[in-house]
């Protein structure tokens, strides 16, 4: 099977938004540990309090709470757009130009679909036919050197009962 760029660039980037947000979870993890090993911070504190003066400083007005939650957007919307490619990739679209299809399925949709409202057709007009005394198609498929009955010629039907069966005869 081919590689196809189409189909590689949107895993690429749910797996790029995948690891920078796990990368950010792993050192905000790491530094909520340092922080209550070796400082004996609590929870609250490290999470909503200034790091000012600290040997890691986090920037200006940064705290510890907003790269918890740019790691944890990251990570979700890597892992949810992932989700989403992979369920539009088990759902075949027709329609696309691309999509794996075999192409004999879309040969034989049309055909069945012929079938089908022909069917319908030869149904409706036998139900239309049913006073007739010769069934619906008799004058398409009688012999050319036989007379066309009287009550043919009268019919309102006439032009369908000819050229009817010569479409169902394809």
């Amino acid at each position: 099977m081919k590689l196809q760029p189409s189909r590689l660039l949107p895993n690429l980037a749910c797996i790029f938004l995948i690891v920078f947000g796990a990368i950010t979870l792993a050192w905000v993890g790491w530094l909520t540990w340092l922080d209550i090993t070796v400082w004996g911070k609590d929870i609250p504190l490290i999470f909503f309090g200034s790091r000012a003066g600290e040997s890691i400083s986090l920037g200006v007005g940064m705290k510890v709470i907003y790269y918890f939650l740019m790691g944890l957007t990251l990570l979700l919307s890597g892992a949810l757009a992932f989700l989403r490619i992979r369920s539009k990739a088990s759902k075949p679209n027709r329609n696309h130009p691309l999509s794996m299809q075999p192409q004999n399925d879309k040969r034989e949709e049309p055909m069945a679909k012929t079938l089908v409202k022909k069917e319908k057709a030869s149904a409706l007009d036998e139900k239309i036919f049913s006073g007739c005394l010769h069934k619906f198609g008799y004058l398409a498929s009688r012999p050319k050197n036989t007379p066309i009955p009287n009550e043919c010629i009268i019919c309102q039907r006439l032009g369908d009962c000819m050229v009817a069966t010569v479409i169902t005869k394809e």
